[in-house]
């Protein structure tokens, strides 16, 4: 180019929040060889639209997937913000109705990712910035219109002949037939009116000569006198500079000249999609091309001349032409409905492509054509293969545990990449803070150490002290001198992706091809994926290895204490008294932790009252003892600052630990006074009680305290708090235990005192009472006989709660030995029976005894049966006023014998059932003290019985009598 000329300088505003993808954008621009392009990249839609705000730009191109917005959302923000700005439309998917949403909304252009090259790109730019200040001017002519038809359009294509080669789904329908087949291929004319017709043709030439957009209004053939005519807008599609196809679009009722102009842009747009876009499109005649799309050409490597006549099995894989040949013939044979297949073509170089292709057939002018479309979708497949990559990848250094091992997982997985041959990890020493070459994979040559080729670490360094990934060419490198890296390896092309953390890069990843002059685009995002991830791990493994050696640390800290705290649990155990090991295990622990000084501090309380802590005890490093050092102040109450927030703190078990600058004035002033400079204060707790302290002090450093160290002093003291709380539990146990003692003396002598002191006046006043009834004259009998008697009764009664009571206290003392002899336990009901027939027959009751059993021999002891059973008769007697009594013996089940005594009597209030068998109970309606005696029986009952282990039952209720069930154990086989 003569450098006189002066370029078109074309501002741009590049929303792409990728930066490759925005560096290629403008790598493609920049071959232009007639305008110079001047960027403005976002990453944004925010940024974008403040750029907008501070300056001018010629176009914008726009990825409409950023952080901040998604979808046709963005382009509408950037087009409120910009209405007169051209739009251009550069997306990862090639989703037809989304372009035609896009088109159909303003935009001038819409590309896909992946088939986009420098010409297509700078074509593109320059017809939007034509087309978009037409459309305004003629955009000035609008009028209001029915928003209501807007769903009845249809746009579609003319061909020279005005056949229709492309058409919406709702042509048909306006123009009177069923589907988009039956009008392909055919003159638009023949669905209008004769009449019509000529009309149609003028409007058509007008169009190809005039290269203008041309509105008029017609009427379909068949069409009623009530049916609206048609509008009908045509436009001219262009390719390099002539018309190489008509748009048009199709609407029921004229509308304003604003929803006209609106799909006119559509219309173009769409025919723009159509030649421009990654899409190809096709038509066939007798399996070969007879019309082909610049997209299918450029996709396949050729020029659009040079694919007409040409087969399409022609280009299309081997593997599979059988496909294709079988849904061609099929095509021919029927009019099938459109049938799409995954095959690869053959491009030019020989590569294959993977291809969505589509395939349908139509009738024109009798003869039978095929029309097809083309997707590529080899970024598909690389989205897939990229996916694939990263989980591979991520998987293999997910096991990785050093910077080793994440350099031979790369090593082993880059040369597998598409044209990578060669790759290299440098690694930055932290110690020199230059970039080592920790390994390489494929040859060595490009790869030198800074002690081979100081002037290329030195540049490496250079390359990436943006942060960006670097790709060079032989051409690149030559000019910065650095060409002779490549030549004795053949390698062509070199890339140098960082690795880095915010803003600091501690790898690089170099990768070298020796086929392509430039590393490809999808290798290039593959590298920059294994850089993104490989720094996560390298920052993982680095995290993992210093908190490794943190723990480390902590721990070889903290086991010297643990070790103490085991010397002190040994020392403690074997002595008698804590308190004389003390000295030992303080040292130890002092030793342990290398601290100046331990000191164990007891709470106590001083003659006022008040808690003080008292000095028991303090340990001082040797070369630090006779001096200041060895004095601590004793007796300081807990009630003053300092000791005032200690209390509360070490009494709720939390460790206190500081350097003393951090401390309230008050704490700080204490401990220098005494040349402390940190202090570590671990409560000792005695069970659950607080006893005191020990206190770690450090007079030489300033010492931040580790939590590792502090666990380990507190479990240090813990073992002392043990060992007082041990020794005092022995201590209490010892005491209570010489108190039992001398309770047992006092209750055995109570018992014998007891037995010897009420028995025996009783026994000498029955006897006397014998002896009057005795001497007592005739002529007094009756009323002497009458006072004799209450005091019998009184007596036994006296006799019988004094050995009732004896009876349980020896129960309780254990005092009682039951002998088990053979016995009949019918024989014993039937003589505890016999003492009660007296009372039972002077009360009026009926009295009921059944043995069902006969012989029922059991082992026990007959005085407590005997005792047990008189008790549960005494009292179905006693609390009985009228009806029965019953008692009765079976055998139930395994043999188990089973007596029950009941009565009609008065009962007992349920609520107190579970009580019954308690001591000195007595219910007010019930066994109440309207009858004699202290409430003993039946807790003697299930003494007497449960020493045979027989177990009782009551049931009972108030006013409806009692019934009370003894089972006794199963005999022994």
């Amino acid at each position: 180019m003569d450098p006189g000329v002066k370029m078109d300088i074309i501002r741009v505003l590049l929303l792409e929040d990728q930066e490759g993808e925005a560096r290629l954008n403008q790598k493609l621009l920049e071959r232009s060889p007639t305008m110079e392009f001047r960027f403005t990249a976002c990453q944004t839609l925010k940024a974008a639209i403040d750029a907008l705000q501070c300056d001018r730009f010629d176009v914008a191109l726009l990825d409409l997937h950023v952080p901040d917005s998604t979808g046709i959302d963005t382009y509408l923000a950037i087009q409120e913000a910009a209405p007169e700005l051209p739009a251009v439309i550069i997306s990862g998917t090639g989703d037809e109705y989304f372009a035609q949403n896009l088109i159909r909304h303003g935009a001038q252009d819409f590309l896909v990712k992946g088939a986009i090259n420098s010409d297509t790109l700078s074509r593109v730019v320059r017809f939007a910035m034509a087309r978009k200040p037409a459309s305004l001017n003629e955009g000035s002519l609008a009028q209001p219109y029915d928003s209501s038809s807007l769903h009845q359009s249809g746009s579609f294509l003319l061909d020279g002949d005005a056949c229709i080669t492309m058409a919406s789904a709702s042509v048909p329908m306006l123009l009177g037939t069923s589907d988009v087949l039956s009008i392909l291929q055919k003159p638009l004319e023949i669905f209008l009116r004769a009449e019509e017709r000529p009309k149609f043709d003028d409007t058509v030439s007008k169009v190809w000569s005039a290269q203008r957009t041309v509105l008029c209004a017609l009427q379909r053939e068949g069409a009623g006198p009530s049916d609206p005519r048609l509008s009908l807008v045509l436009s001219p599609v262009m390719r390099n500079g002539t018309v190489h196809a008509v748009a048009g679009l199709l609407f029921p009722s004229p509308t304003g000249f604003e929803k006209v102009l609106d799909d006119i842009r559509f219309a173009q747009g769409l025919g723009t999609l159509i030649e421009e876009s990654g899409d190809g499109v096709f038509r066939l005649s007798e399996s070969c091309f007879t019309h082909v799309n610049a997209a299918l050409a450029a996709m396949l490597g050729y020029d659009v001349d040079e694919l007409t006549g040409v087969a399409l099995t022609d280009v299309v894989s081997p593997e599979d032409t059988a496909t294709v040949k079988q849904t061609l013939e099929s095509c021919h044979l029927r009019t099938p409905p459109l049938q799409t297949l995954a095959v690869r073509l053959l491009h030019r170089a020989g590569a294959r492509i993977p291809v969505r292709l589509k395939i349908g057939m139509v009738q024109h002018h009798g003869v039978s054509q095929v029309f097809g479309s083309v997707n590529d979708v080899s970024a598909e497949y690389q989205l897939i293969d990229q996916k694939r990559f990263q989980a591979d990848l991520a998987t293999q250094l997910a096991h990785v545990s050093g910077s080793d091992g994440v350099a031979q997982v790369l090593l082993n997985t880059l040369p597998r990449l598409e044209n990578i041959a060669y790759a290299a990890l440098y690694m930055r020493n932290p110690l020199t803070n230059t970039m080592e070459r920790l390994s390489w994979a494929g040859v060595e040559g490009p790869f030198p150490t800074e002690a081979e080729d100081p002037r290329f670490a030195k540049q490496l360094e250079s390359w990436i002290s943006d942060l960006s990934p670097c790709y060079f060419g032989v051409a690149e490198l030559a000019e910065q001198g650095l060409d002779t890296l490549l030549s004795p390896p053949g390698v062509r092309s070199l890339a140098f992706i960082p690795v880095h953390n915010e803003h600091t890069v501690h790898a690089v990843i170099v990768a070298g091809s020796g086929t392509a002059d430039r590393i490809p685009y999808s290798t290039q995002r593959l590298l920059e994926i294994t850089a993104v991830i490989t720094g996560s791990v390298l920052n993982r493994i680095t995290a993992e290895e210093a908190e490794r050696r943190t723990k480390e640390e902590d721990l070889k800290r903290g086991e010297l204490i643990f070790r103490a705290a085991g010397f002190a649990a040994s020392r403690f155990m074997a002595a008698e008294n804590w308190e004389d090991c003390l000295p030992d295990v303080l040292e130890r622990f002092g030793t342990a932790s290398n601290v100046c000084r331990v000191a164990l501090f007891e709470t106590a309380t001083d003659s006022d009252g008040k808690r003080t802590l008292r000095l028991r005890s303090v340990w001082v490093r040797p070369e630090l003892r006779d001096g200041v050092i060895d004095h601590l102040p004793d007796g300081q109450t807990l009630e003053e600052p300092p000791f005032l927030r200690w209390a509360e703190e070490l009494g709720a078990r939390h460790p206190i630990s500081s350097v003393i600058d951090g401390l309230p004035d008050a704490e700080r002033n204490f401990f220098t006074s005494q040349n402390v400079r940190s202090a570590a204060l671990i409560p000792v707790f005695s069970g659950k009680s607080w006893w005191g302290v020990v206190r770690f002090d450090e007079c030489r450093i300033r010492r931040i305290w580790l939590e590792c160290e502090i666990n380990a002093m507190t479990a240090s003291v813990e073992t002392l708090g043990a060992a007082i709380h041990r020794q005092k539990g022995e201590e209490e146990i010892r005491r209570a235990h010489e108190e039992a003692m001398r309770a047992e003396q006092i209750k055995n002598a109570f018992i014998a005192n007891i037995s010897h002191e009420l028995r025996t006046p009783v026994n000498i006043i029955i006897g006397f009472l014998s002896l009057v009834s005795e001497t007592c004259r005739p002529e007094d009998s009756e009323e002497s006989s009458d006072y004799s008697q209450e005091i019998a009764d009184a007596s036994a009664r006296l006799i019988r709660t004094v050995d009732s009571l004896m009876e349980i206290s020896r129960f309780q003392a254990r005092d009682i030995h039951p002998t088990f002899l053979p016995l009949r336990l019918d024989k014993l009901l039937v003589n505890c029976v016999s003492k009660y027939r007296r009372q039972i027959q002077e009360k009026g009751l009926e009295l009921q005894v059944e043995n069902n059993c006969g012989e029922a021999e059991i082992l026990g002891d007959e005085h407590f049966l005997s005792q047990a059973f008189e008790n549960l008769l005494d009292n179905a007697v006693k609390f009985t006023p009228r009806g029965s009594v019953r008692l009765s013996l079976d055998r139930g089940e395994e043999g188990r014998l089973h007596v029950q005594i009941s009565d009609t009597g008065i009962g007992i209030s349920k609520q107190f059932l579970q009580q019954i068998f308690e001591p000195y109970f007595q219910e007010d309606f019930g066994y109440s003290r309207t009858y004699e005696g202290v409430g003993l029986g039946l807790t003697l009952v299930k003494l007497f019985l449960e020493a045979h282990g027989a177990a009782i039952g009551i049931q009972s209720e108030r006013d409806a009598g009692t019934t009370i069930d003894v089972f006794f154990p199963a005999p022994t086989r």
